[in-house]
């Protein structure tokens, strides 16, 4: 007979072994269940979701009063009462600070260390005897702090700061309460003037290399807000340990954290991303992963600062009826959504997106619009989800600003912007100088660029292509005049032999852009070896709490070249509206596949 019990003559063994029999049937039962809800394109059952991410979605009054209590800490993980926790916020009162964020220790027991300086990631750095140094997060230079260390590698070590009796003047309370865990601002513990002086000391570091020193920055130039700055959000699916779903970013460990109130992304990011989680978990949308790969894997957001229109793309490896089912979701909230797109990245690796032999990467509108309008300093731009544009809008317009005041003393020379993107340098040179021209990898770019230049009547050419195969024709256009340089190159800064490349135009000067003070020393030291001489250098906040730094370096040519103006502006290549609404980019029309971006 089917499950049937043992008599009650049987010995304990067989009655054990008939409740092992029942209990592996049970959870293979259980096992095939979920197994075929994930193959219909769900995720696993609800009853499996924890409350990892009740930060995205709303709790009943219980739920919160129970994640309280998890984020306290404290008697075990039980909790603790009113009484308990008024006792702790009067002893916490009289620290000057303690660290609240629990880490995994190894070992060896708390100990007391004294950074001497800035890692370019954020931590404070120990010498330590033996010759490894030891990174601490949350540390500050020359203040003394009990530090637990949390791994040992074979040339350095990681630890947190758990507490110091002695705090410095420079420490502030951090203002975001993932600031632990997200581990994305690693300067949101000291205040902004100091946040300057260590942003300094690392281009000043950075340049120490350098065979002929270059003046240097004496201030940190920014503009705008310090928190809610930042006009992308890029969000990232993925499952926790025990198979709940995370939407959030990932930390320096890899993780995936929950970041319902980022405190630097602006408010409507914020909002929006909520919603869209809440829509995600309702549909039992599955995130990607090795064992999924049809999954979804990221959400990116991009708000306009001027019109507050915000565009919406969904990463994932393949097209499917419910990402279209979640595109009209999202499209119906109660925001200014532009437009949902797709971009379809089945590529192993943590890129969101990917490109194509040419270079474009390529997306489908799921509805709504395909592109986002800006405008900076008086000026228009057209944005798509694979063009590159900065995220922080008040620092970027003091940036072009400088640029241009930069290009004044060369008025007599021609323009040329090299990595021009959507023409953010390229459109206002052109405007102020009567002609410009802009050289970009990224098809879709570039059309948006004519785009901009069409309907704003700027005389502009654009050209798509690798800066390095496009030296050649930029010559041919402008002769044999000596040309003024913009050059804002990827984080990586300029390939191999561009350096050259650029010396064989004889520019009257360059302009170089750059977001990493390491590149940007190496590609100087290459221009100092020509005989250029730096002028003057810039460094700019775009990006406050964080690490990273954008900066401008002035170079000229060395005396002896022989610079030439420019004798006629090029003509006004003057486009039909249609010739440019049919050229290809970077988005594909879901009944007509003609992109190209």
């Amino acid at each position: 007979m089917r499950n049937r019990r043992p008599s009650k003559g049987s010995s304990g063994k067989a009655q054990e072994s008939f409740r092992g029999k029942k209990r592996g049937r049970q959870n293979h039962s259980r096992g095939e269940n979920r197994e075929r809800g994930e193959r219909r394109g769900r995720g696993p059952n609800r009853g499996e979701n924890s409350n990892d991410n009740r930060g995205d979605r709303p709790e009943g009054r219980g739920g919160q009063e129970r994640r309280r209590r998890q984020e306290d800490g404290g008697n075990g993980g039980r909790g603790i009462n009113r009484n308990q926790r008024a006792a702790s916020e009067r002893r916490n009162a009289r620290k000057p600070f303690e660290h609240q964020q629990g880490k995994r220790k190894v070992g060896a027991k708390p100990r007391l260390m004294t950074p001497t300086e800035w890692s370019p990631k954020g931590e404070g750095v120990v010498r330590n005897e033996d010759g490894k140094r030891t990174l601490i997060w949350s540390g500050i230079p020359n203040e003394t702090a009990l530090v637990q260390i949390t791994h040992r590698g074979q040339h350095q070590q990681y630890a947190h700061v758990i507490k110091t009796d002695e705090p410095s003047s420079d420490r502030v309370t951090p203002s975001c309460k993932r600031y632990d865990r997200c581990g994305g601002c690693p300067f949101m513990h000291i205040r902004m003037s100091a946040q300057d002086q260590a942003k300094l000391d690392m281009f000043r570091r950075a340049m120490d290399g350098l065979e002929h020193p270059i003046p240097m920055p004496t201030e940190v130039i920014r503009a705008g807000r310090s928190q809610s700055y930042r006009m992308v959000s890029k969000l990232v699916l993925g499952k926790a340990k025990h198979g709940a779903l995370r939407v959030g970013a990932r930390n320096r460990d890899g993780a995936i954290v929950p970041i319902p109130d980022c405190v630097v992304n602006d408010s409507d990011l914020n909002t929006l991303g909520k919603r869209i989680t809440h829509l995600i978990s309702d549909m039992e949308i599955f995130p990607y992963t090795p064992r999924h790969p049809k999954g979804m894997r990221y959400v990116v957001l991009r708000k306009s600062s001027s019109t507050g229109a915000i565009l919406v793309t969904l990463v994932a490896t393949q097209r499917t009826g419910w990402l279209e089912d979640l595109a009209n979701a999202i499209f119906r909230l109660p925001l200014n959504i532009q437009g949902v797109l797709i971009h379809v990245n089945n590529e192993p690796g943590n890129a969101i997106f990917v490109r194509d032999d040419a270079g474009r990467v390529r997306t489908s509108t799921l509805t709504g619009e395909s592109r986002l309008p800006e405008r900076v300093n008086g000026i228009q731009y057209w944005m798509s989800a694979g063009d590159f544009f900065q995220v922080n809008i008040a620092v970027a317009a003091q940036l072009q600003r400088d640029v241009l005041e930069h290009a004044r003393s060369f008025s007599d020379f021609p323009m040329v912007d090299l990595y021009c993107g959507a023409g953010f340098f390229t459109l206002p040179l052109a405007k102020e100088h009567g002609w410009a021209m802009g050289i970009e990898l990224v098809n879709g770019a570039i059309q948006n660029a004519k785009r901009s230049a069409l309907e704003q009547n700027i005389n502009a050419d654009f050209i798509v292509g690798d800066v390095f195969d496009e030296v050649d024709l930029v010559q041919r256009k402008i002769g044999d005049a000596s040309p003024f340089l913009v050059v804002d190159p990827a984080r990586r800064g300029l390939e191999v032999g561009v350096v050259e490349e650029l010396d064989a135009m004889n520019p009257v000067a360059i302009a170089y852009v750059s977001c990493h003070p390491k590149s940007l020393a190496r590609d100087l030291a290459a221009f100092q070896a020509l005989g250029w001489t730096v002028e003057d250098s810039k460094v700019y906040d775009m990006f406050p709490n964080t690490v990273h730094l954008e900066s401008l370096v002035l170079l000229t040519p060395p005396s002896d070249r022989n610079l030439r103006g420019m004798t006629h502006r090029p003509k006004r290549v003057r486009l039909k509206p249609q010739a440019v609404e049919n050229q290809p980019d970077n988005t594909e029309n879901p009944e007509n596949d003609d992109s190209t971006g």
